[in-house]
């Protein structure tokens, strides 16, 4: 795969193995490329990026979008172990990049939950 500079964040250079390099690998549909891409963005406004995320793989769900191949399995397991993300996170990732969408869209509501109750918090600390 050729190197590409991505812009829009310096949390993009923190690996060679990009998320579209692994899309592209994997020859992910694009629902589930956006998803997976949403999962993965640890930004202010995480608790959107989810909804987003879901919104995706709702509409992945209905259209009958079929997850990666078993054999692509590689390069998705490459990119996961570069971008060290959160078991949880890469746990959803993984469900949705598979097609198995209620086990993703279940995962997804955790992250949700567990979002709202950190905003909770972080706002009661606030005082």
């Amino acid at each position: 795969m050729s190197y590409v500079e991505q812009v829009g964040g310096s949390h993009y250079s923190e690996t060679q193995y990009q998320h579209w390099d692994m899309v592209i690998d994997t020859d992910m549909h694009y629902l589930l490329g956006c998803a997976t891409k949403y999962l993965c963005r640890i930004k202010s406004n995480r608790y959107e990026d989810l909804e987003k995320a879901k919104s995706f793989v709702l509409k992945a769900n209905n259209c009958g979008v079929k997850g990666v191949h078993q054999h692509d399995t590689y390069a998705l397991y490459s990119w996961l172990d570069e971008a060290l993300l959160p078991e949880d996170v890469q746990a959803a990732i993984e469900f949705v990049a598979f097609g198995d969408y209620a086990l993703a869209l279940a995962a997804i509501e955790q992250l949700i939950e567990e979002e709202a109750m950190d905003e909770m918090k972080a706002y009661v600390d606030q005082g």
